[in-house]
């Protein structure tokens, strides 16, 4: 099964209870249009750099297995789309239209452990204090814990409790935030809620 999953026969399909099941993957994905290498390129660049922008082309090299040169070459090829600017010695690329954008403070989300916003890139001091990196991940079993951003940098982490009815958050700011961010941060509880149709508390 897993060598048919590896070569692109089969995928995994819908869950079936509690059991796990596989579909045929030319009858679960749709067609796709075969792509030149250097269009394929183009794209995965121009799509790394509007989603996870602003990023390095090192972060780009790292995330995709791809070489610096392979980078450059899509950032030319996507001009028109991407903007760059300086910052620490750096070059960061993102989507032109991003650039402008400065979202009103504070913005406070409630993130997963997984999450691309830790994972996608290769240094993680612009986002995360390294003296709280602990609280949010372990370096021996590479386990990630749910994180609470307040205008772009990790400032806690949180847990959830599912009950019939509602969920319970236990949030873990790392220090005492304001009262604005204190209110946006039970506005994002609040959302978190309404995602999963129970009544939010924490």
């Amino acid at each position: 099964m897993w060598r048919n999953a590896q070569e692109g026969l089969i995928c995994l399909g819908a869950p079936r209870g509690k059991q796990q099941t596989f579909v045929l993957l030319d009858e679960w994905v749709p067609a796709a249009k075969p792509l030149a290498r250097e269009e394929a390129l183009a794209k995965l660049v121009v799509r790394y750099f509007t989603s996870h922008g602003p990023a390095t082309v090192k972060d780009f090299v790292w995330w995709s297995g791809l070489t610096v040169k392979d980078a450059q070459a899509g950032i030319g090829t996507n001009a028109s789309q991407l903007a760059s600017e300086r910052g620490d010695g750096k070059t960061y690329w993102m989507a032109r239209r991003m650039s402008a954008l400065r979202p009103r403070s504070p913005v406070v989300h409630l993130l997963p452990g997984f999450d691309e916003y830790i994972l996608g890139y290769t240094e993680r001091d612009p986002i995360l204090d390294p003296g709280h990196a602990r609280r949010v991940y372990s370096g021996l079993n590479l386990l990630f814990n749910p994180t609470i951003v307040v205008d772009g940098r990790i400032q806690g982490t949180w847990k959830r409790l599912i009950r019939k009815d509602k969920v319970a958050l236990s949030l873990h700011p790392f220090t005492t935030l304001n009262k604005a961010q204190a209110h946006a941060l039970q506005r994002a509880v609040q959302r978190y809620g309404e995602f999963l149709g129970l009544r939010a508390a924490s």
